[in-house]
């Protein structure tokens, strides 16, 4: 099949997808984020945004703009690859390496264009510039482009083991490709592609001129990521020049972590083109992932699964009350998600509600409770059921 003939297929499957939009959030608030790491108690401490940055819910189903930038971005990747298969045909041991040598460029040029992409609409979000949506049509976007430039990577080393006596590495652009992956990521890609999984995704995102910050509930699991763009400098010495010496640096910003490990795959592994390190901390309540930037000696990307069921909790002040029902709320630490719960007033038996997060309608308890991830400044808290609306004002004064 030709180039042309292909982009033709890939061009009519995308047309296929159900042309939904995605969903619109309530507008965002502005808050002031504590310097990193967050301290926890009894859990993981959290990495947080340095500046002030924008916070509020944001949700996404099938979405057809996203689906033909992905295959667009699919077929440039396949194309990149081709011509250094074209050029791999019927040549020299040392024209075969330099063709190698030539496809392993253009993708590594492309991983560039990858993180620039997405650093440049996070700092547009937060700047009010764009709107939710577009920002999470980057996040589909950005990660089904990383997939493909690993696959990309894979079959081009497969091809340099073809070169007797020559080999390349990609372990380190497979680690910058990994700041497009994570669970939350894969949900969002699930939701805007119509692929059998959820019809839509809420997160929570927070976004500033330096990093930003997604969370959500998958399942009963806190998933949450953030990435901080100005701990990464690659072109720095790097500070700690062994795994080992980055592992105790990891451990002692994450002491909770250090002290409660589950059994697991712990280790550290160094990517030292990259200039980074990437930590498995398998810990009681869940996983947690740490990126430690060798050039800056901090922690640039942070990713958390914890069990909801598994977080300490403690309840909020008081409860909320209308003439029939009862909203209370278990907090967890660090801004963590949130244990709602509504009950009626006179027989204490939960009530089903539809739980409402500003103007944003998050979703339906279960037997009366829902977990939320709240958003970082002060917000509505409202459970709406046929007899009435309870509301809170949260963080609880």
């Amino acid at each position: 099949m030709t180039n042309a003939a292909s982009a033709l297929l890939a061009l009519l499957l995308a047309l296929s997808l159900p042309a939904i939009t995605v969903v619109s959030a309530a507008p965002l608030a502005s808050h002031a984020m504590s310097p990193d790491p967050t301290t926890a108690e009894e859990t993981t401490n959290r990495l947080a945004l340095h500046e002030d940055a924008e916070s509020g819910y944001a949700g996404t189903g099938p979405d057809l703009g996203t689906a033909l930038a992905t295959q667009d971005d699919e077929l440039r990747v396949d194309y990149d690859l081709f011509v250094a298969e074209d050029e791999f045909v019927d040549r020299t041991f040392e024209e075969q390496q330099e063709a190698v040598d030539a496809g392993h460029e253009r993708i590594r040029d492309r991983i560039d264009d990858l993180e620039d992409r997405e650093r440049e609409a996070i700092r547009r979000h937060a700047e009010g510039e764009l709107s939710d949506a577009e920002l999470i049509r980057t996040f589909v976007r950005n990660t089904n482009e990383a997939a493909a430039l690993e696959d990309a990577l894979n079959r081009l080393d497969d091809r340099a083991d073809r070169v007797p006596g020559y080999s390349i590495s990609v372990d380190s652009d497979q680690a910058r490709l990994e700041r497009h992956e994570s669970a939350t990521r894969t949900r969002l890609d699930a939701a805007s592609h119509n692929l059998g999984g959820p019809t839509s995704v809420d997160v929570v995102v927070d976004t500033s001129e330096d990093g930003y910050t997604i969370g959500a509930i998958d399942g009963g699991t806190y998933v949450r990521e953030t990435t901080r763009f100005d701990n990464r400098d690659a072109t720095e010495p790097d500070q700690f020049e062994t795994p080992g010496a980055a592992e105790e640096y990891v451990l002692q910003q994450y002491p909770w972590a250090a002290d409660n490990l589950a059994d697991g795959s712990r280790g550290t592994v160094g990517f030292p083109a990259a200039n980074l390190y990437r930590t498995s901390l398998p810990t009681v309540q869940g996983d947690l992932t740490v990126y430690l930037d060798g050039g800056t000696g901090d922690v640039h990307r942070e990713v958390q699964e914890l069990a909801v069921e598994e977080l300490p909790t403690t309840p909020a002040d008081r409860t909320w009350t209308n003439d029939s029902l009862e909203l209370s709320v278990n907090e967890t630490p660090a801004n963590g998600p949130l244990e709602v719960t509504v009950t009626d007033r006179e027989t204490d038996e939960p009530v089903d509600a539809t739980i409402v997060v500003d103007d944003y309608e998050v979703d339906e308890t279960d037997d009366g409770t829902l977990w939320v991830v709240p958003p970082a400044s002060e917000f509505e808290l409202t459970a709406a059921t046929a007899e009435g609306n309870v509301t809170a004002t949260l963080p609880d004064s």
